[in-house]
């Protein structure tokens, strides 16, 4: 006899993780920041899981990259985030 209080119906459903995303990309305060949480709240999910926000150290971050159809994405950046971390200190300013 089954457990009225562990079994029920099989539910089935679908995970998704986001695609491939690369390094480069900061905020645009022109843009309203960071557009990835407008892109997220388009898509409907029925939940969302913010596991933190890690930064690049390991990859400078330009101020300005051209985007495919010409315009400019202007990240917000610092002496920090201009250059590969190589103390703690630098390490710690790529949280801006």
């Amino acid at each position: 006899m089954s457990n009225l209080n562990t079994d029920s119906v099989p539910v089935i459903g679908k995970f998704s993780t986001t695609p491939k995303t690369g390094q480069g990309w900061g905020i645009n305060p022109e843009l309203g920041g960071m557009k990835i949480y407008e892109t997220i709240r388009k898509l409907n999910p029925d939940f969302f899981i913010h596991c933190g926000d890690y930064i690049y150290a390991d990859g400078p971050l330009k101020s300005e990259v051209e985007l495919d159809d010409g315009t400019i994405w202007k990240n917000l950046t610092t002496p920090e985030k201009s250059k590969v971390a190589e103390t703690l200190k630098e390490f710690r300013g790529n949280y801006i």
